[in-house]
């Protein structure tokens, strides 16, 4: 047999309770894709005061395959669980100074989703937050982030780009 074709009703059963199915040595496709998926960025530069926790604008979505992400935050659509990663940068820093980004899921910082970088005199860095998530739907999440250079500092225009993608376990 070549093909197992569905000739009525709604699923295909193979096996009965107690079988084992063995796959060695074959290939397979798993169902489902990792969709949502999310990929959007700040079109323009961003004004940060000092001390202020400020959240990330993400201005122009690139890629929003499920229509979640809007006024730069995205809402769960599907429950699962998440990978994100957040990337800016930030103009140059005074000697010693420190930014941190951080993942806020329902409004509130999620702990220890954050990065801190410490700058180094005259110089631009970036900040990234890599991290897998669990989401129910309809939470919801943002990026926030603050400096301390005492004065206000820019994140450079498209240089902040936050992706989301739905990770298919088997």
């Amino acid at each position: 047999v070549n093909e197992i074709i569905k000739q009525s009703g709604s699923s295909i059963s193979i096996g009965e309770s107690g079988d084992t199915i063995n796959l060695a040595g074959a290939t397979y496709a798993a169902a489902g894709t990792n969709t949502p998926f999310v990929l959007a960025m700040n079109s323009a530069t961003q004004s940060l005061s000092t001390g202020t926790v400020t959240k990330i604008t993400f201005d122009t979505e690139v890629v929003d395959t499920d229509g979640e992400f809007a006024s730069s935050k995205w809402t769960c659509g599907t429950a699962g669980r998440y990978f994100f990663n957040c990337t800016m940068e930030l103009q140059t820093m005074d000697n010693e100074k420190e930014n941190w980004m951080k993942v806020y899921k329902n409004g509130g910082a999620m702990v220890p989703t954050f990065t801190l970088v410490t700058a180094k005199s005259g110089a631009a860095y970036t900040n990234v937050v890599s991290i897998m998530i669990n989401a129910a739907a309809s939470d919801y999440f943002e990026i926030y982030t603050v400096q301390n250079n005492g004065n206000s500092r820019n994140i450079l225009a498209e240089s902040a780009v936050w992706s989301i993608m739905r990770v298919i376990e088997s």
